[in-house]
């Protein structure tokens, strides 16, 4: 994916019908904003409970040197009570 770097795919918009199209339509990848936010998205469709979590990443598996926040995750609640 290198539109996030710059690339000739286009620039990075955090619009869900436009991400829609780019990974489903256009078999294109995608980074973790725009996965993960379609992903949710999903989820919530199908009936379960998410919320989107800032994230980063840990180097070397430790918390020594960790980075500014550059990632999402998804905390998804299966149960349905």
């Amino acid at each position: 994916n290198l539109s996030q770097h710059g690339g000739g795919g286009g620039p990075v918009v955090l619009d869900l019908e436009a991400i829609a199209n780019k990974v489903l339509d256009r078999n294109r990848g995608g980074f973790c904003l725009e996965l993960n936010s379609l992903f949710a998205e999903f989820l919530r469709a199908c009936g379960y409970h998410v919320t989107i979590v800032e994230a980063t990443v840990a180097k070397d598996g430790t918390f020594d040197d960790l980075r500014p926040p550059s990632h999402i995750v998804l905390m998804v609640k299966t149960d349905p009570s």
